[in-house]
């Protein structure tokens, strides 16, 4: 009996009569999910001499090219898993008529989903867990750091291990799939492991090698194996019941039946939203968190306080392993106040949280990406410290010298230190996942996001969404129970505080908070809470914008960025003939004079009304308007033709608070020139 490739059969001679597996084995297939393997469909074919199989002759190929000059542990484990994966096929092609073996659990799914109805009565999926570095339960089994939350976070494109699991698990109990028996196997005999698997679903777990006598009960989990699977009509049926009859105790129960699909068919649909327009994680382990127990870090990290807390950071004259840090200094000033309730984090949480938020953000783009996440949280711990909400301004600073006490004690009452870590993480996670295009070009191209939320607000809405899928899928349990008010609390003050980021509302917005100013100056009773959510949302959009009131020496740059990113876009609508937002090709005068239009009109009335709200941040309407006389002079004149020798002063080692605008003859931008390729 020989192994063959289906999709390498050649005409066959006339083949001889041959004994086929036993009968009751006839109704199962396996489906063989492990990445040693080479992909195909393997049947036993009744012709042909006994030669070597395909599988062994293309596995000593693989490895044999291959000049080892001192093979390594791993290396030598390898070459025996190789030698190892036709005879496994072999004894499951004894006992059942076909096998397929895939590379990948998306490859598996595919065949799942394109399977003819009723072709076998069972298919027997074996899901392999040794072969993929990035299986996060796997890993944390192994992990020299235990804790009771995953240490690894990974999301790949490619579906494996126990992640596969749980997906064909989700897919059996929404009716997606049917007639599946998922089985682990592995060489790992760790009884938490094994535990673990069988508590998500798993029917049986095997640990290799697998003997012959395995193989061939193989099929009786299939007969006990029955799981329920979600129809329209078993629905309708449950609905009509409960319309009709009175509440029993069995209609209850049909109800939470109902819901519980009703609700696993949402979440299941939350997820694929998410894993299709987020950057799929990379293998992150808390471990990798720059060090901070030398000297050295020790140094670092108070050199990185000081510049963290000055008006003119730029995030891009700092390394990625800094920007973390930075993070980090914001978030434990912000959860060393007193008066936190029911906020616990651990040091390890935090860390594991900063490193899922910096890997959920898609660097690729020019300005939507973690640099930009990193200045508005930026700006927001810089607005919170002028109020003393977070730890004391530095002394010194003519920013914080003019404020008043009556305005700061308003809003130190409106904002309680809750509130004050609700904000600061939505500041952070503001625009996570974000695609690099805007909400018209999702409404245009009717993507699901848009679908899914009526086009409105379609991009704050996902960053909303992942945000918080994000803290569940990896247990970032803040408030240790989601049921408690306090989280209630954080959530309702970071979803409003995101979707306030939705620029087709800005002019809303400005109506909302010169009311409230009004209200504030007043003596009448306050909507507290409400007051509270339009505070931290003209907090939030005065980060999101915070570039047109930097110095120009740093706004400029910001601008660079964010032209980058609208050309890219509208060489996209171009190319896939949607109406396009932005002329790719536009001059440096069409440039400075959109700035002046945006700053002008968006920018400049927000912060003349925050400096009303907070006047320790009134500063800012000056360097806002500086930024527009400087674009107005580009626009007139065009870019200076080189840069002056001082265009950007030295800081003094000790002014950590300058507010250093560049004037219009000490300034000088790159001119940007649309970037054309034949490859987008």
């Amino acid at each position: 009996m020989r192994l063959s490739f289906l999709r390498r059969d050649r005409s066959p001679p006339s083949p001889p009569t041959t004994t086929l597996p036993t009968p009751g084995l006839n109704d199962c297939a396996i489906l063989l999910v492990d990445s040693v393997y080479l992909a195909g469909t393997y049947h036993i074919t009744p012709y042909g001499s006994p030669q070597p199989s395909p599988t062994v002759e293309e596995h000593q190929i693989s490895y044999d090219s291959c000049e080892y000059a001192n093979e390594s542990g791993s290396q030598k484990s390898w070459k025996r898993e190789c030698h190892g994966a036709a005879e496994f096929i072999q004894q499951l092609l004894d006992s059942y008529k076909q096998v397929t073996a895939v590379t990948s659990g998306n490859a598996a799914m595919s065949y799942l989903h394109n399977l003819p109805s009723g072709q076998f009565g069972n298919i027997i999926l074996l899901i392999d867990l040794d072969h993929h570095t990035s299986n996060s339960l796997y890993d944390d089994i192994h992990s020299p750091v235990r804790s009771n939350t995953p240490m690894d976070i990974v999301k790949d494109n490619i579906l494996y291990g126990v992640e596969l699991l749980k997906v064909v698990l989700k897919e059996l109990d929404l009716g997606i799939i049917s007639n599946v028996t998922p089985i682990v196997i592995s060489r790992n005999d760790s009884p938490q492991l094994m535990t673990t698997c069988l508590d998500l679903g798993a029917v049986d777990y095997l640990i290799k090698p697998v003997s012959t006598q395995v193989i061939k009960t193989l099929w009786l989990n299939s007969t006990k194996h029955k799981r329920p699977m979600y129809s329209p009509d078993s629905c309708d049926e449950a609905m009509d019941k409960v319309s009709r009859l009175s509440i029993r105790e069995g209609d209850l129960r049909d109800i939470e039946e109902r819901l519980h699909t009703a609700f696993s068919r949402d979440e299941w649909l939350e997820e694929m939203i998410i894993n299709h327009y987020a950057p799929p994680f990379h293998h992150i382990n808390v471990a990798n968190f720059p060090r901070l127990d030398t000297i050295s870090s020790q140094e670092r990290m108070s050199y990185l306080r000081q510049q963290y807390a000055s008006w003119d950071f730029c995030p891009y004259d700092y390394s990625e392993d800094d920007l973390l840090r930075c993070i980090l200094i914001a978030f434990e000033d912000c959860l060393a106040v007193k008066g936190l309730k029911s906020v616990s984090v651990s040091d390890e949480m935090l860390h594991r949280f900063i490193l899922a938020i910096r890997a959920a953000y898609c660097n690729p783009n020019p300005y939507h990406n973690f640099y930009h996440a990193v200045d508005v949280l930026q700006c927001t711990y810089y607005i919170l410290r002028s109020t003393g909400l977070i730890g004391r301004p530095d002394g010194g600073s003519s920013h914080f010298d003019n404020h008043s006490d009556q305005a700061k004690c308003r809003i130190q009452q409106l904002l309680s230190p809750n509130d004050v870590f609700a904000l600061m993480v939505a500041s952070l996670a503001h625009d996570l996942g974000h695609p690099g295009v805007n909400n018209a070009y999702m409404i245009n191209a009717q993507t699901p996001l848009a679908l899914l939320y009526n086009d409105k607000a379609v991009l704050e809405n996902y960053h909303t969404t992942s945000l918080f899928l994000l803290m569940k899928k990896y247990e970032f349990n803040f408030f240790g129970d989601i049921s408690t008010p306090e989280f209630k609390d954080f959530r309702q003050l970071v979803v409003n505080s995101i979707l306030a980021t939705d620029m087709s509302a800005h002019f809303d917005y400005i109506t909302i908070f010169t009311e409230q100013n009004r209200r504030l100056g007043s003596n009448g009773g306050l909507n507290l809470n409400q007051e509270k959510l339009y505070f931290c949302s003209a907090i939030l959009k005065c980060s999101d914008i915070s570039n047109a009131a930097r110095s120009f020496h740093v706004a400029s740059r910001w601008t660079e960025c964010l032209m980058k990113e609208f050309r890219d876009q509208a060489f996209l609508e171009k190319r896939m003939g949607y109406p396009i937002n932005m002329n790719p090709e536009q001059t440096d005068t069409a440039l400075a004079n959109g700035q002046v239009e945006f700053i002008s009109k968006l920018a400049l009335p927000l912060f003349e009304i925050f400096g009303e709200l907070i006047p320790e941040m009134a500063y800012c309407i000056e360097n806002v308007k500086k930024n527009i006389s400087t674009w107005e002079h580009i626009r007139d004149h065009g870019f200076p033709a080189k840069p002056p020798s001082d265009h950007v002063e030295d800081k003094p080692a000790g002014d950590v608070e300058s507010n250093s605008a560049s004037s219009t003859e000490a300034i000088y931008v790159e001119p940007m020139i649309p970037m054309m390729t034949e490859t987008f």
